[in-house]
């Protein structure tokens, strides 16, 4: 994401808007191609290297705003060598202290350059990768080793949403609404929102003089989270590509930037999101969930879709994750409340009340606050239909309630 100093915006009475670039622009093309061509993993380049080849090239571009933005971006998906654990100050001294023997000594008139830097690094003991690499522990001389491949194009669409995710870490409640979404795109987008972790509210409406309907999505922002919201914040900025990749959206919040203005977006922004294998990417704490489940609930299966579940007033729900019995073929549904997710859970609560199809887990973190440890301990479901988990849920005590619930539905 941008910094602040490097957003570009215009303030429009009461509305910020971004000003996004032309990603059709040749010239744009080009900048973004040169700074692209600076980051060769096999040149082997320092970073006081690159950074001296990418200033020639902000400098010289006409708005050099865009390029630092642009040249921001690139150094987002690089990581650089990690140094040795060497005392290379100390390293560095008795090299010093070694060269200036031989100097004095007159050893050195005779020598190359290269010899002389082998003369030296066997007198101090040192490998040639030591020896050649003397400054390592200082950024400025640390090497690109890796970074994530894109084309020009593709740095440029990445800019125009990073100017929108920027502007977001700043967001009171962000308002989506989403049209004529096919239920796999909706699936995809609600993943999104569960592996972001955001609290989010979901109604369906009735549009009036049309057939169809509509997704009204209101997501908490930052501004309203009292726990950690820069990280809130930069979870929420994270999210917005997902939104870009629906066919008919629009977006509104109010953002804390240089005083309160609106920030609107649509579709017809021509914003284009750059998550493209999302779907084949599972996070190593569900990976680790869905191979001890297997290992250990040898009754229940996970099922791959979650289904979208309505509790009241058009209010609907996506869980976590979905469980089949294999024998009875029940479904039991999980979702689960982490530290931010204070809001909603009364809800969730009186719905569980009604059915043997849902469960629900609640981060400890969560617990310690008052108001929520009351309404759980007043609820008379902890351990039944509800369980309390550490950053992510144990098998033991999913497995546990699916088994209080399966017992509870063949005695109803």
């Amino acid at each position: 994401m941008l910094t602040k100093n490097l957003i570009r915006y215009r303030l429009d009475e009461k509305y910020i808007k971004p000003l996004f670039i032309d990603t059709e622009n040749e010239n744009l093309y080009n900048l973004a191609a040169n700074l692209l061509g600076c980051y060769n993993v096999k040149k082997g380049y320092t970073r006081s290297e690159i950074n001296e080849e990418t200033s020639y090239i902000i400098n010289a571009f006409p708005e050099p705003l865009i390029a630092k933005g642009l040249n921001k971006l690139i150094c987002d998906k690089t990581e650089f060598e990690t140094p040795q654990q060497i005392d290379y100050c100390a390293v560095r001294k008795k090299i010093f202290a070694e060269s200036a023997n031989f100097f004095k000594k007159g050893l050195s008139q005779k020598l190359s350059p290269e010899e002389f830097r082998e003369k030296i690094a066997l007198k101090c003991f040192l490998d040639k990768g030591v020896a050649d690499s003397l400054y390592s522990d200082l950024p400025d001389y640390e090497k690109l080793v890796k970074i994530k491949e894109f084309f020009p194009k593709e740095l440029l669409c990445i800019y125009n949403c990073s100017l929108v995710q920027s502007l977001l870490l700043y967001a009171d409640d962000l308002q989506v609404k989403v049209s004529d979404a096919d239920s796999a795109k909706l699936r995809k987008l609600f993943k999104y929102l569960k592996f972001f972790r955001l609290l989010a509210q979901i109604k369906k409406v009735k549009l009036p003089k049309k057939s169809t309907s509509e997704l009204n999505i209101k997501i908490d922002g930052p501004a309203s989270i009292f726990e950690n919201p820069r990280k809130y914040g930069l979870q929420l900025a994270s999210f917005f590509p997902a939104i870009c990749g629906l066919d008919k959206w629009k977006l509104q919040t109010e953002v804390s930037f240089k005083g309160k203005h609106i920030l609107s977006l649509n579709e017809k922004t021509g914003l284009v999101s750059h998550y493209k294998h999302f779907s084949a990417y599972i996070p190593e704490e569900i990976r680790i969930f869905h191979k001890l489940f297997k290992e250990k609930a040898n009754d229940w299966q996970i099922i791959g879709d979650t289904p979208f579940i309505n509790i009241e007033k058009q209010e609907i729900i996506f869980p976590d994750l979905c469980f089949q019995h294999c024998d009875s073929k029940q479904t039991v549904n999980l979702e689960l409340f982490h530290r931010w997710h204070r809001y909603g859970l009364e809800k969730h609560i009186k719905y569980l009340r009604k059915t043997d199809s849902l469960i629900i887990g609640v981060d400890r973190h969560l617990y310690k606050n008052c108001r929520i440890k009351e309404i759980l301990d007043d609820s008379g479901l902890l351990n039944e239909k509800i369980f309390l988990f550490r950053d992510f849920p144990g098998i033991r005590s999913v497995k546990s309630l699916l088994e209080i619930t399966c017992k509870s539905t063949k005695n109803n």
